[in-house]
């Protein structure tokens, strides 16, 4: 789809028109819309993570512009290529840890650590990260010995947003 956009300015001296043809990916339109990709949603049962491939699948999905966030798998998956920024905040079930990472598909990207409080104790890690379609984000245990408890009651949530295209 190519969409042609022109810019008007003058100053004093002259005035010029400018005018550009982007092709934009069509995963930004829905319905004759543009949409740029984003997401919120919060984990509703106390979820226990156990091993190192265990993935939090947040469930509550209050926003899903784009479609990309799939609560039955805990993935979002880049329809569109850019620049993103996630963000995820964990609380420990009372008194205990969480130990988990942000993955950019296989590998980890950022990790994360809920200690132990004296009830329940939370952190948040965020990152900006360039993705290309197909690329997927999750949050993962990180653990491997040991079974760790996540709470739920909207108190632990996932997000992310679409910032802006990466040209070649």
């Amino acid at each position: 789809m190519k969409i042609c956009i022109q810019n008007y300015y003058s100053n004093t001296l002259k005035s010029n028109v400018r005018s550009t043809t982007l092709n934009l990916n069509p995963t930004y339109f829905t319905k004759g819309q543009a949409v740029k990709p984003a997401f919120f949603a919060a984990l509703t049962p106390h979820f226990t993570l156990t091993g190192i491939n265990a993935v939090l699948k947040f469930d509550d999905v209050k926003v899903n512009r784009g479609e990309a966030y799939d609560p039955s798998t805990g993935v979002f998956t880049a329809r569109v290529p850019g620049l993103y920024h996630f963000s995820c905040m964990i609380l420990a079930n009372h008194r205990a840890v969480v130990h988990y990472q942000l993955n950019k598909n296989d590998q980890p990207y950022i990790l994360g650590y809920s200690h132990k409080g004296l009830a329940a104790d939370s952190s948040t890690i965020s990152a900006v990260m360039e993705l290309a379609v197909g690329d997927r984000v999750f949050v993962k245990h990180r653990h491997t010995g040991a079974s760790e408890v996540v709470f739920g009651a909207a108190h632990t949530s996932f997000s992310g947003y679409f910032i802006h295209e990466i040209t070649p």
